[in-house]
């Protein structure tokens, strides 16, 4: 018998035991064919874990499992992550660099068997569409979205700095000033969302975010994951008249009824 390890008359293979996910490049000498490929998978014991194959003819690229992503995965051939920044309830935030600009970014995933949620997947595509167009100072820029291994992608930009949430937890009360400068900032974003239909829904201090922009200290909204917009339909469970949508502590008396909602449901 041979080694389960080795390829016939190819040398020491690449491919990892049982149970193992491919990250890297299995080669292959004098190119691919069906038979040659199906006997690597059967002595390598890989046929249940492999996802996709880009078969060229000299090498076998194969993806990352999707339930198994950690730092120096690159998502979608373009942003590697480097570390886990945050979770929540559809997924985590991961921050990453852009290998495409040079540049570092914020990834934003879907995980494990979340992604096989309708209404969490319908409420991703939500949140990039409602976010992208919003190219202002106090709206997170959205810039890519996209299906990576089997799993939706948000790409945006990466903010350093802290949620309103965590700083009142940390402060207990803000100062005049720094109120002051919140509410203009959350409140031009707003203007900027409600001018092209967008209702947020979901404003609340989680979804604040506070940066420093070079001297100045900004306020930026984020997560339009439950955003309402004219421009497009909402057919998802979760959008129908009746259903609670929003945090309870913070929605309008009419949205916290399930009954319809305009821009005056954000203030």
């Amino acid at each position: 018998p041979h080694n389960p390890g080795r390829a016939r008359n190819n040398g020491p293979s690449t491919i990892p035991r049982r149970h193992h996910t491919i990250t890297g490049v299995v080669p292959l000498r004098g190119g691919l064919d069906s038979t040659k490929f199906s006997r690597i998978l059967i002595r390598g014991g890989l046929r249940d874990i492999i996802r996709r194959a880009m078969v060229s003819s000299d090498s076998l690229h194969l993806v990352p499992n999707a339930t198994e992503r950690g730092p120096g995965d690159v998502v979608a051939a373009r942003y590697q992550l480097i570390r886990k920044v945050g979770s929540g309830g559809m997924g985590s935030v991961w921050f990453a660099h852009d290998l495409s600009l040079d540049a570092p970014c914020a990834v934003k995933l879907i995980d494990g068997e979340k992604a096989n949620d309708e209404h969490i997947r319908m409420r991703f595509e939500r949140e990039a569409k409602a976010s992208a167009p919003l190219r202002r100072p106090h709206v997170v820029n959205v810039f890519d979205f996209g299906v990576w291994n089997r799993t939706q992608y948000l790409a945006m930009e990466y903010l350093d700095g802290e949620d309103l949430s965590a700083r009142l937890l940390r402060l207990g009360r803000l100062d005049f000033e720094t109120t002051y400068r919140v509410i203009a900032h959350v409140s031009r974003a707003l203007m900027a969302a409600h001018s092209i239909g967008i209702v947020h829904r979901d404003l609340k201090p989680e979804n604040i975010f506070l940066v420093q922009n070079y001297e100045e200290e900004i306020a930026k909204v984020l997560d339009f994951g439950i955003a309402q917009h004219r421009g497009y339909s909402l057919t998802d469970k979760a959008t129908r008249e009746g259903a609670f949508l929003g945090t309870p502590c913070y929605v309008s008396p009419e949205q916290a009824r399930g009954k319809p909602i305009d821009h005056r449901s954000d203030l």
